[in-house]
């Protein structure tokens, strides 16, 4: 008897896949692996190359968030995965040694975050900017284009566990009972 990719047509993927240069694998782990890791080694390589531009404290921020920041958010938008705050950690550490130039630090992390009216360097969140996705992901996830809940979501907010048991079963009416009045 044949086996179920051979009779379907369809290939089983058993371990990861590639899809628009995101690695899609089974488990976080393997994800950050595949996918986070790299992001952050081509940061540290970038970092490297950039020390040696005679460029502006303003410069070098543009220089990272024009070149390194568009690769890092298409990975972070496009994640099934929660990531580890110890990402984050390391990716704010890269940037700090891109801005200082491996110097001591003069301005934190934080005050550069700010813009350019309140004295910063307009320095993206990168953490903030991860959860800004999840929440776009989650309200495209609940909503429809028009405002509207999706179905399931009504159903839930009413209680209605069917949805759980068989979800292509269509809604059940409310039923209210039909009033009699007598006119004589």
């Amino acid at each position: 008897m044949p086996t179920l990719p051979h009779r379907c047509g369809t290939p089983v993927v058993l371990e990861s896949f590639q899809y628009l240069a995101i690695y899609v694998t089974r488990n976080a782990e393997e994800f950050q692996g595949q996918n986070l890791v790299p992001q952050l080694e081509h940061l540290c390589r970038d970092v490297a190359h950039w020390q040696v531009l005679p460029v502006s404290l303003m410069g070098q921020a543009a220089l990272f968030k024009m070149v390194s920041l568009t690769c890092i958010l298409y990975v972070l938008q496009n994640t099934p995965y929660r990531v580890t705050a110890d990402f984050f950690t390391r990716v704010n550490s890269e940037v700090r040694k891109h801005l200082w130039n491996r110097g001591s630090l003069h301005i934190s992390l934080a005050k550069l975050h700010h813009g350019v009216f309140e004295r910063g360097l307009e320095i993206p969140e990168i953490q903030g900017y991860y959860w800004a996705s999840q929440l776009i992901t989650i309200n495209k996830w609940v909503f429809v284009d028009n405002g509207e809940p999706v179905h399931w979501v009504n159903r839930e907010a009413m209680g209605d566990l069917g949805l759980l048991v068989h979800p292509l079963r269509p809604a059940p009416r409310a039923h209210t009972p039909a009033t009699y009045t007598d006119h004589n």
